[in-house]
């Protein structure tokens, strides 16, 4: 082909067709830029179809994310809920004289079988983490749902963070109860490794240390009650980004 056209032009030259031979370079040329200009539009439509393709999977797995986020936070809310409860009927029968003994008991067990514990909060951060490491966010082409994703896993980190600060504040309270009342008699695992207590003793010894029983129950209350409030706060955040992400692979 390069030899046809290199013939081509020394044939012009040689006969003296200086016009055409310009007319025959410029054509050559103009047919060089067109084919560059074809490869490079043909680059930009392939480039531009693999990042359409990325942010489709990465909304996709985004929508699937939170979406499993919420079915976790409502576990977590279920799971708070009971413990409130418990918490309130420990704290029901620890601060009524005339609870049986056996009652009382009882309510001191579920407490610190069910009810004393720290709440937990720890959703899936995976396909954000991967945008953040890999510079992907920019693929997500609306600024506005791209806000609105960044804002949602800033507030899970938000919800973490509130959770483990008061955890720290609540675990001094925890240790003193364990050294003081010896709350680990309740813990099915260690339970035998403490003396036999009947009903009666077992209540009489709740009652004796009621005070400090009383601010442990308070302090799970408050932390139970306060992350309530964070799971429903995280469920609605979370159901409405994954609305706006499901809206804009519906509507690309």
């Amino acid at each position: 082909m390069k030899s046809g056209f290199r013939g081509i032009r020394l044939k012009m030259i040689s006969n003296g067709s200086l016009r055409h031979y310009l007319a025959y370079a410029t054509g050559e040329v103009l047919l060089i830029v067109i084919g560059i200009l074809i490869a490079v539009q043909l680059s930009n439509l392939n480039d531009q179809r693999k990042s359409l393709d990325l942010e489709r999977s990465y909304l996709e797995r985004l929508a699937a994310e939170v979406r499993a986020n919420v079915v976790l936070f409502s576990e977590y809310q279920t799971t708070d809920i009971n413990g409130r409860q418990i918490t309130e009927r420990f704290a029901t029968s620890s601060n009524d004289p005339s609870s049986a003994d056996a009652d009382l008991v009882e309510a001191t067990r579920e407490f610190f079988t069910k009810g004393w514990n720290i709440p937990d909060f720890d959703p899936s951060v995976t396909t954000f983490d991967d945008l953040k490491a890999t510079g992907n966010l920019k693929v997500i082409r609306s600024t506005e749902l791209r806000e609105a994703i960044i804002n949602l896993y800033a507030s899970y980190t938000h919800y973490g963070a509130t959770l483990a600060s008061n955890g720290d504040w609540i675990m001094p309270i925890d240790s003193r109860i364990t050294y003081e009342y010896d709350a680990m008699r309740w813990d099915k695992p260690t339970a035998g490794l403490f003396p036999q207590q009947s009903t009666a003793d077992a209540a009489r010894d709740i009652r004796a240390h009621a005070e400090i029983l009383h601010r442990l129950a308070a302090a799970h209350f408050f932390l139970q009650d306060r992350m309530l409030g964070q799971y429903e706060e995280a469920m609605s955040l979370s159901r409405s980004v994954a609305d706006k992400i499901e809206s804009e692979l519906n509507h690309p």
